[in-house]
């Protein structure tokens, strides 16, 4: 949206005020016009209600007279018309008097020859009638006053007629006239003009006559606006007519009076004239205001307007000065001492902004140097996270450490608890004339690596490289704590591998031991058992104590095949590791009394090693049922998965937390037991929930 200037806005306010002086001086001419307009109005009103009154004046002792006169008449016939000459000549309907009867014929007339009035103006009362013709197509119309009288037993008429063209009324109205612009009118209810102030109006038409015979005939008075008027002015005149209509009581007549509304607001048109100089005067004091005010407040302010967006644009060296009155010299003054301010702290911005560069360049240079040696400890960290060994790590620090300064060659010597020194060189097929385990070239450095006091090692890098300290220290410390924990590695390693034979070897001998124990007591102990169930046939008596001896013996026996079975179960080695475990759930759960569900696959096959680690493992976990679990069914199930020998147990017996209680011998055998072989345990178990076991060797070692 575009903005308003102060030129503009001046000139606003100057048409404003001016249009507002219009506005007041306009709408009290319209009030006094309407205030002049119900004065004259009402003025009208007056005398025509006056001229009214005074033509009833006239028209009543008339219409009385005319009553009275049958009381001098004895007949009605020719003998009458002496009565009717002396009635005649004393009022102004005295174009004519006569009697009339029902017939219509004229009984008696003065003057004589009278013809008489049409027969619908008869009335059964006395009445004033409009203006009539006695013959049709005749523009010459009377008025006249019918009295009706009856005489044995008929019905006649007394008619007493006007002639408008006779003096009677015409001289009367001019009398009353107030002025020349004003015009007096007597009309019927028709319209038509009776009697005027000027004769040729006579007989004519006033505009409206619907509106004015209804109001008429009713006697209400009236005004009507913007009408023809009735004269030989009329096209001069127009439709500017005030005509006001105040009817008479005693006939069906009104007094109407006329004059152009022009005439009534002359005395305005002085006003109006005084109205106009002023408005003109006012105009001119405008434009000479809206001048001054151009020169001496407008110019000014857009010099200083022009000053302060060269100021903004950054013009800081041109001074400021603009004349003027004492505001615009002051307001001019504080915009110059503004620009000599800004233009001083401009300069000091520009130097403290050269200062921020600087210091800004210099922080991004340490904070980017720092970042490459975050960058280097980074890599560093993970590569010994990622490798144990120092031959995984090694080859990556150098190459990192050597990126890092630009150098074109690294070498990290390390030195295990033993005393034994390993070198590596980046890149990797680099040779290094005099580098060697004791040696250096003799333009290289070196930094020892030590760890609690015992040297783990030492980078060496070619002479003059800008190496930071701080850096080769981090590096240092780093390195020492990996060369370190990878000699521990090693050692756990290597401990891991030797606990593992051992136990493989315990293990081995363990199952040697079974195999002996169940060969010994199938050899030695089960024949001494036979031979003693063999003497014991011999015997010929039957005593108690033989008995229970064969008792006993059968007993043994089968105890005896129980523990062969458990220390070697020849069905592993004669059908497999799937009818081993069935048979081993069966003889010592379901013996039990408890519900076994089995789903087995019986086309598993592993090697010995793993059908016979999982078939201890399995013995392990019914031990551990019978003994903890107080179970009343066990779930097993055995299948080949991903590659993987799959054993599942699970039991509803009590459970126990995992996370809270250490695992028992038990459980740590089958982890032991599993873990040699490659494979893994969970368990899965919460008090009151029962137990599950899941074990997984793979098939392939």
């Amino acid at each position: 949206m575009k903005r308003w200037t102060l030129r503009r806005r001046l000139n606003t306010l100057l048409v404003a005020w001016f249009a507002l002086f219009l506005a007041v001086v306009g709408t009290l001419a319209a009030i006094q016009v309407a205030k002049l307009r119900a004065a004259e109005q009402s003025e009208r009103e007056l005398l025509a209600r006056s001229i009214a009154g005074a033509l009833d004046a006239i028209l009543g002792p008339a219409m009385q007279n005319l009553g009275r006169l049958p009381q001098q008449m004895s007949e009605l016939d020719a003998s009458a018309t002496g009565a009717l000459r002396a009635f005649r000549f004393s009022f102004p309907f005295r174009s004519a008097v006569y009697v009339v009867d029902a017939g219509h014929r004229v009984l008696a007339s003065d003057p004589p020859d009278t013809s008489p009035l049409p027969a619908g103006l008869l009335r059964g009362h006395v009445a004033v009638t409009s203006l009539f013709s006695k013959q049709e197509g005749d523009e010459h119309m009377f008025a006249a006053i019918v009295q009706p009288i009856r005489r044995a037993g008929s019905d006649y008429w007394l008619v007493a007629e006007m002639d408008p063209d006779l003096p009677a009324l015409r001289e009367f109205l001019p009398e009353v006239r107030p002025g020349d612009d004003i015009h007096v009118l007597v009309i019927d209810a028709e319209g038509r003009v009776i009697a005027a102030d000027e004769h040729d109006r006579v007989f004519q038409r006033i505009a409206a006559p619907e509106i004015v015979g209804d109001r008429v005939r009713h006697h209400k008075p009236f005004v009507v606006r913007h009408v023809d008027c009735p004269s030989s002015e009329a096209g001069r005149d127009g439709r500017d007519q005030m005509m006001v209509v105040a009817p008479l009581q005693s006939a069906p007549w009104a007094v109407v009076v006329m004059q152009h509304e022009s005439r009534i607001l002359t005395p305005l048109l002085g006003l109006g004239r005084g109205v106009a100089i002023a408005a003109l005067a006012l105009v001119g004091m405008g434009v000479v205001l809206s001048l001054a005010l151009t020169r001496s407040v407008v110019a000014p302010i857009a010099r200083l307007s022009r000053d302060a967006k060269r100021l903004r644009d950054g013009d800081m060296k041109t001074p400021i000065a603009v004349d003027g009155d004492q505001e615009i010299v002051t307001l001019s003054g504080t915009l110059e001492d503004a620009r000599r301010r800004v233009a001083s702290s401009m300069d000091q911005l520009e130097r403290m902004n050269r200062d921020l560069e600087q210091m800004v360049a210099s922080r991004t240079a340490s904070l980017a140097k720092q970042y490459r040696t975050l960058t280097l400890q980074h890599a560093v960290a993970q590569a010994c996270v990622q490798h144990h060994g120092v031959e995984g790590f090694a080859p990556v620090v150098l190459e990192r450490f050597a990126r890092h300064f630009e150098l074109p060659a690294a070498a990290l010597e390390a030195v295990d608890k033993g005393g034994r020194r390993r070198m590596f060189v980046h890149p990797p097929a680099a040779a290094v004339d005099g580098l060697s385990a004791d040696t250096r070239p003799l333009d290289w450095e070196e930094q020892k690596i030590e760890y609690l006091g015992r040297l783990q090692g030492r980078i060496l890098y070619p002479g003059g490289a800008e190496i930071e300290p701080s850096v080769i220290e981090s590096l240092q410390h780093q390195l020492a704590v990996a060369i370190h924990g990878a000699g521990l590695w090693s050692r756990i390693v290597r401990q891991d591998r030797e606990r593992r034979a051992l136990v493989r070897r315990m293990l081995g001998a363990s199952e040697e031991e079974r195999k002996r124990i169940a060969r010994e007591l199938h050899d030695e102990i089960a024949q001494l058992l036979t031979v003693i169930q063999l003497s014991l046939e011999q015997v010929d008596s039957e005593t108690p104590a033989v008995a229970r001896t064969r008792k006993h013996l059968v007993g043994m026996q089968k105890e005896i095949r129980r523990i062969i079975y458990d220390l070697r179960p020849s069905l592993i080695d004669d059908l497999g590791l799937a009818a081993a475990i069935e048979s081993h759930a069966t003889s010592s759960l379901v013996e039990r009394g408890m519900t076994v569900s089995l789903e087995i696959d019986r086309e598993v096959a592993g090697s010995p090693e793993i059908d016979l680690t999982m078939f201890r493992i399995f013995q392990e976990i019914v031990t551990n049922v019978l003994r903890h679990a107080r179970a009343e069914s066990v779930s097993v199930e055995l299948y080949e998965s991903d590659g993987r020998l799959t054993l599942a147990v699970e039991d509803d017996g009590r459970g126990f937390d995992v996370d809270a209680e250490t695992e028992g011998a038990g459980l740590v055998g089958i982890r032991e037991r599993a873990d040699l072989v490659g494979g893994e345990v969970e368990i899965d178990s919460e008090p009151g929930t029962g137990t599950q076991v899941v074990v997984r060797i793979p098939l392939e070692p």
